[in-house]
């Protein structure tokens, strides 16, 4: 792995904590304001809370006045429009997280509950303890879910480990929650389907549910050690297959949803791999087929040329 990247990574991964901790504190802030202003305020976003609240405040036109009322209206109009300039640079951040490691370690971003800042985070690991991942359990130690041993006396026993990389434990551990959500056996994720599987083994065992997850976050761990080191090609799933076809042709998801008559939430999910659903797979395929083949009119009159 070149150093460059895990400089490249670090600094990403640095602007975006930075950005989404200043967006926290200021959806913070609009809410620690409503305690003062008046309730003629209050009342118009009473039902609004987190990004709805932003945007419908963003959208605010105070008149120019030193009322009490537009003071108010007005400052909270500038922290919502705070929110959503650190939203967007959160979105740019996470794009350019997606090439990078796309470019890097494309198997990575295969893997059911890895994202771009996910992958981030354990492609920074990587780079930066080249020497400490060449055994899976070294790279499990690194990640802090290397339990140690605590025994005494016949009882075996261990306890958790509070040293490694922090922030790379907390990507193990988003990825494990993300296994644990899915419930619907059609449309999970073959890695998600044997985690459910092996919950529900473990259960049986006797471990509690907080035991669990520091074993799949342990199994995560070996997985994730193997990509890193080995890195695989490996085709991606038919859903993002698709979508790349699309994109590439310049057909936005829109015209796509209403040329195949269906919702646009259903084709969303199955371009993101949330949802397996062979009919609409085939019919999109082909109908990308027969855009492939339209020539427009200009081409054709180069064609003749």
């Amino acid at each position: 792995m070149d150093d460059l990247d895990g400089i490249v990574h670090g600094g990403q991964l640095a602007a975006r904590s930075s950005a989404s901790k200043a967006r926290t504190a200021s959806i913070n802030q609009i809410h620690a304001l409503w305690v003062s202003t008046p309730e003629a305020v209050r009342q118009d976003f009473r039902r609004l809370h987190g990004d709805k609240l932003a945007v419908a405040l963003a959208r605010t036109r105070p008149a120019p006045r030193t009322t009490l009322e537009l003071i108010a209206r007005a400052s909270t109009k500038r922290l919502a429009q705070r929110h959503q300039a650190l939203t967007a640079d959160i979105a740019h951040i996470d794009h350019q997280l997606r090439l990078l490691a796309s470019r890097q370690n494309p198997a990575l971003l295969a893997v059911s509950g890895v994202g771009p800042y996910v992958a981030a985070h354990l492609l920074a690991t990587a780079d930066d303890n080249p020497n400490r991942i060449t055994t899976k359990v070294q790279f499990a130690a690194l990640c802090g879910v290397a339990p140690i041993p605590a025994s005494s006396g016949t009882r075996q026993r261990f306890r958790l480990s509070r040293g490694g990389d922090r922030q790379t434990n907390a990507a193990l551990h988003r990825i494990v929650l993300l296994h644990k959500r899915h419930k619907e056996q059609r449309t999970m994720a073959y890695i998600a389907r044997r985690t459910m599987a092996y919950i529900a083994r473990r259960t049986a065992e006797g471990l509690s549910d907080r035991d669990i997850v520091r074993c799949l976050k342990r199994r995560v761990a070996n997985a994730i050690f193997a990509l890193l080191t080995q890195n695989p090609t490996i085709a991606l799933p038919i859903g993002p297959r698709l979508r790349q076809r699309r994109q590439t042709r310049g057909i936005v998801l829109t015209e796509a949803a209403k040329q195949l008559d269906v919702p646009y939430q259903r084709l969303r999910r199955l371009e993101i791999g949330q949802r397996a659903d062979t009919n609409l797979e085939v019919a999109f395929s082909a109908w990308l087929d027969d855009k492939t083949q339209q020539i427009n009119p200009e081409q054709k009159v180069a064609c003749h040329r």
